[in-house]
């Protein structure tokens, strides 16, 4: 789309486009210098993402310090007296060919106080570093995904390692 700019008297006048000009040399076209400079969003998203921030600490607070230990409390009960330990008792008198998968997945809890192998060898033994761990099992499947990611971006952009 071609506009008419018409300058005042300094000026000549021009035939330019919105986005491009040709200059009067050789007939080139020339792309108008645009400059970006950072600037602050509005202050509503600042306030909307402030808001989400602090509710997520808030969230966070209360799963940390709320839910999870009365979770925690209630299932120690029920293990020790509740349904849970009815359950863990036909698992353990089921035969050996019953149940194995059951069997399999709470062998922790059936097989009390033997220790299990760390997920990440090199780092030091603790209750959160095992395989059963979802949060170390994320971060494992995340990082292989990024590795997996990085090197097919590799291969079809022709870069060598």
């Amino acid at each position: 789309m071609i506009q008419q700019r018409t300058f005042d008297v300094h000026s000549e006048s021009l035939l330019q486009s919105s986005f491009l000009s040709v200059s009067e040399s050789g007939g080139t076209l020339n792309t108008p210098i645009q400059t970006f400079e950072p600037s602050l969003p509005d202050t509503s998203a600042l306030i909307g993402m402030g808001t989400v921030v602090l509710l997520c600490i808030v969230a966070g607070f209360v799963w940390s310090n709320e839910v999870v230990p009365t979770a925690r409390t209630n299932l120690a009960i029920s293990k020790s007296r509740g349904d849970v330990k009815e359950y863990l008792d036909e698992i353990k008198e089921a035969g050996e060919s019953e149940r194995k998968l059951e069997k399999w997945m709470f062998s922790d809890w059936l097989n009390k106080g033997q220790q299990k192998e760390a997920a990440i060898p090199f780092l030091k033994k603790a209750k959160w570093n095992s395989g059963d761990n979802p949060v170390l099992v994320t971060t494992l499947i995340m990082g292989i995904g990024v590795i997996i990611a990085s090197f097919t971006e590799r291969v079809s952009s022709g870069q060598a390692f």
